[in-house]
């Protein structure tokens, strides 16, 4: 009988570790996760047995046990969290299903020319914008917190805050536009410079 060779798939992308401006962003989103948990905890000890949980026109029209307080900042921090795992795994991801290189900015047939080392430059560039983004969340979810914590303690719940949260998403959406297409410029670009051929 034949011998059967083991096929061992090769890894896409190499591992290669954030620059200081991603490790800045990681450090920046998990300070915003823990501020907005130690506010929830601090909120639960503070505030009476029943606290305002809805508004209406600002003004408590519900009342609930405080335990929600810390409940709603766990789900405010639930997607900080999830940019921040999938940001510090993201080689195992794109490694083990690599048909996610298909994301914005990302396509496969222009990341594919770099080699294996510079296919992970440009991953770790795509994630900076991921953390950013995440980051951005983080601080939109920092503030509501924060005035969910002076409404509780106020009994007042301003409704400008739902203008600023479609004015803060509307300009986070813009700005990954932007950054967006700059990264698959600067990709397409990098991939239209001729190539040097070792001389014989």
């Amino acid at each position: 009988m034949p011998n059967k060779r083991v096929n061992r798939k090769k890894n896409l992308f190499k591992k290669l570790e954030f620059g200081n401006k991603g490790k800045a962003l990681e450090t920046f989103l998990l300070t915003e996760i823990l501020i907005i948990l130690i506010v929830g905890i601090i909120g639960y000890f503070r505030f009476p047995v029943y606290i305002p949980v809805h508004y209406f026109n600002g003004i408590p029209n519900a009342y609930g046990q405080s335990i929600f307080f810390p409940l709603t900042a766990v789900i405010l921090s639930i997607a900080p969290i999830i940019v921040l795992l999938i940001s510090r795994f993201r080689y195992k991801l794109l490694n083990k299903y690599p048909y996610f290189i298909n994301m914005p900015a990302f396509y496969y047939s222009e990341i594919s020319r770099f080699k294996r080392e510079k296919r992970s430059y440009w991953v770790n560039k795509y994630f900076e914008l991921v953390l950013g983004i995440g980051a951005s969340i983080g601080g939109l979810m920092l503030i509501t917190i924060f005035d969910i914590y002076e409404g509780t303690v106020n009994y007042f719940f301003p409704p400008s805050i739902s203008i600023l949260m479609i004015i803060w998403i509307l300009g986070t959406l813009f700005l990954l536009y932007v950054y967006l297409k700059d990264l698959y410029n600067q990709i397409v670009s990098k991939n239209s410079k001729p190539t040097k051929t070792n001389k014989k």
